[in-house]
């Protein structure tokens, strides 16, 4: 088993960190049930393939993490590629 880097930890576990606190706020505000599953959808690999690292398909990572964003990061709203970005 091996992990990444610390700079790459910190590029995916801060937005899984983020994903988790707006999954919070928006349940907590009783927000749409299918957003959050899709938020924490898109996060529930990132540990996995973090401690997984040297098979890890890191363009796959990417893409779900964004699958979020295409359905629901609207303007200014929560966009876990924008931390992603915001992280490198």
């Amino acid at each position: 088993m091996s992990v990444p880097n610390q700079e790459t930890l910190v590029k995916y576990l801060n937005p899984m960190r983020h994903a988790i606190l707006h999954a919070r706020a928006l349940a907590w505000q009783k927000k749409s049930h299918e957003e959050i599953a899709d938020l924490l959808d898109a996060i529930h690999n990132v540990p996995e393939m973090l401690i997984k690292w040297e098979s890890c398909d890191e363009n796959f990572l990417k893409e779900k993490l964004e699958s979020y964003d295409r359905k629901w990061a609207k303007g200014e709203g929560f966009s876990i590629k924008k931390v992603l970005e915001s992280n490198q």
